[in-house]
């Protein structure tokens, strides 16, 4: 977006325009200094939420400073999305640490996972129970051990705690008993509890600790087997199988349940690639540094995100596989890195999918950044929305496609439109102008 365009968004003394312009990734700083002064909160606000790896000029200490000076606004919901901010600057933390409001400090000890021992101490006796509670994740330092029975005794906080709590037999059994069963589902994955507890939370009602004991590294091959078949049979119900899908089919993700064979040694890892769960497939094929013979194998596993896994986060795989992997299943936007973004991904691949029956598959050739404007003109004019809301945002879109994709029926689409990269500024004068 050129300064020009800028100025001219600005001038327009739109409070909505000015909102939707802060959330542009690639403002320069004197920008953000101009849209940190201003007299709407709401767009104060979109300063702090850009992210700490958007692209700043000339420096992100400039951005660091107007974090310092919008950790003092007046208005919460500003201070709020400092407070969220990954890279914000300890002083701004510690200030915020002691904000008056509790949703600050709230968003505070959310986003700190790497507090300082001291202020995590601050966060963990905190007054407000949903603070404390926020401080407590998988991604957080574990609590220091003196505030373990504390932070145990509160409902609030029972759960978040009980990782890094130190199990007797006595203390499993009595949480084993607990009536949350968000409770359960964390004695369920810990690495300590006796295996008599954990042989009654494989029958636990609640589906969510079920599943924590079947992602349990320690249980027995047959348990394993029966709970397998019982969370993802037919006898579900409807809203249960849905859960345990989720859970199971995200699990790989994450290290508080599957760190055991994420970060486990290459050997042991393809070990579990021949494993008849998809679950643990998932999880062995993230760690990635496979070998390229190992990698080509799983191009032919039954479950697709195996495939889609073990692709993107191999430097092996061939682009025509990425290629086949997309037109046949298209993409997930829950796999990350997406196959299209994949450094082998063929140039050619993107002209082939805009060329495609498949809309879908149209939607992601609008990943190539060199797509050429032919193409992305022909795509400007999809008869389906999406398709033509994306191709509004192409850096190659041809300027002759924008007065019919601003005159849209799709409100988004009209919406992307105006946001083009090469929007011409002598139209957004006469856009800005007109009343309404």
């Amino acid at each position: 977006m050129s300064q020009a365009l800028v100025e001219e968004l600005l001038g327009s003394g739109d409070a909505e325009v000015a909102r939707h312009l802060g959330f542009n990734k690639a403002l320069p700083a004197s920008v953000l200094g101009r849209l940190a002064a201003h007299p709407d909160p709401r767009v104060r606000a979109t300063v702090p939420r850009r992210g700490a790896g958007d692209p700043v000029a000339p420096d992100t200490e400039v951005l660091a400073g107007l974090l310092e000076r919008l950790a003092d606004d007046p208005e919460p919901m500003v201070r709020e999305a400092v407070a969220a901010h990954s890279d914000a600057p300890a002083a701004v933390r510690n200030r915020l640490m002691r904000d008056p409001v509790t949703a600050v400090r709230e968003a505070l000890a959310r986003g700190w996972t790497d507090a300082p021992p001291e202020a995590h101490r601050v966060l963990l006796t905190d007054a407000q129970p949903t603070v404390r509670a926020a401080a407590l994740s998988p991604w957080h330092p574990r609590p220091p051990r003196d505030l373990h029975e504390p932070l145990l005794a509160h409902p609030s906080t029972r759960a978040g705690v009980l990782p890094s709590v130190e199990l007797t037999p006595q203390r499993a059994e009595a949480l084993a008993a607990s009536g949350d069963g968000n409770v359960r589902a964390a004695l369920a994955a810990h690495p300590d509890l006796p295996e008599a507890v954990r042989t009654a939370l494989a029958d636990d009602p609640q589906i969510t600790v079920r599943v924590e004991v079947l992602l349990s590294r320690w249980i027995p091959p047959e348990t394993r087997a029966r709970l397998h078949a019982e969370l993802t049979g037919p006898g579900q119900d409807e809203a249960d199988r849905w859960i345990s899908s989720y859970l199971l089919g995200n699990a790989w993700k994450d290290r508080s349940r599957q760190g055991w064979l994420l970060d486990a040694p290459l050997e042991r890892r393809l070990a579990h690639l021949d494993s008849p769960y998809a679950f643990e497939r998932r999880a062995a094929a993230a760690g990635g540094g496979l070998p390229a013979e190992v990698v080509m194998r799983l191009m032919k596993d039954p479950d697709v995100q195996v495939r889609r896994i073990a692709a993107g986060n191999s430097a092996h795989v061939p682009g025509e596989e990425l290629e086949r992997l997309v037109r046949e299943h298209g993409e997930d936007t829950s796999v990350m890195p997406l196959l299209v973004e994949h450094p082998r991904f063929p140039p050619q691949g993107f002209v082939r999918l805009a060329r495609s029956g498949d809309p879908r598959l149209r939607l992601w050739a609008l990943e190539g950044e060199d797509l050429p404007a032919a193409l992305v003109s022909a795509l400007a004019a999809d008869p389906v929305p999406s398709v033509r809301r994306r191709a509004a945002g192409h850096r190659n879109l041809p300027v002759s496609c924008l007065p019919s994709l601003l005159a849209d029926d799709d409100p988004q689409v009209v919406e992307a439109a105006g946001a083009a990269p090469g929007f011409p500024v002598p139209w957004m004068r006469r856009l800005t102008a007109r009343p309404g």
